[in-house]
């Protein structure tokens, strides 16, 4: 079903890479703050689990992943440049630094970029499930069923003569 999730997203809706950064950043602060004793629905709180994606899925999983980091990472790079522009003094580091923060707080970003966030390849699973999880069981299932057959050829995975067994 996470797979069936994972397709469905990036064939019909694919995040924008900022939209992936912030949902990242979103599934990290939760977490952290539930480590703290703060649950929030935003929060990750079954363990990882494994998936199957075909080559070409899981290659575009992985490039929009990759482009949201490095969207990130080029953005975070862009605003130091900025500050440093607007605010050149070497006396004036401390308002280079609340400026680059501030304009990554309305970004909805971290507020300490000191680096810019990490994407984890999970965070386009639970976005996918996310979504998922706001359309009706029916459907769910319906997609979960196309996409294992689209995808699997082997029927069952215990025995192949399966189809050859009588009772």
């Amino acid at each position: 079903m996470i797979a069936a999730a994972v397709a469905d997203l990036l064939d019909h809706a694919p995040p924008a890479e900022l939209d992936l950064a912030r949902y990242a950043h979103r599934a990290a602060e939760a977490q952290k703050h539930a480590g703290q004793g703060h649950p929030s629905t935003h929060a990750p709180v079954h363990q990882p689990v494994s998936f199957y994606l075909p080559p070409p899925l899981a290659a575009r999983y992985e490039q929009l992943r990759r482009a949201a980091l490095d969207h990130v990472h080029e953005l975070l790079r862009s605003l130091r440049k900025q500050a440093h522009d607007r605010y050149p003094g070497a006396d004036q580091k401390p308002d280079r630094t609340l400026w680059v923060t501030g304009r990554f707080t309305r970004l909805g970003l971290p507020t300490m970029p000191t680096r810019a966030p990490w994407i984890t390849g999970g965070v386009i699973a639970r976005m996918a499930i996310d979504r998922a999880g706001r359309r009706s069981v029916d459907h769910v299932i319906r997609a979960a069923v196309d996409y294992a057959a689209a995808t699997h050829d082997q029927p069952h995975r215990a025995r192949r003569d399966m189809h050859r067994l009588t009772p």
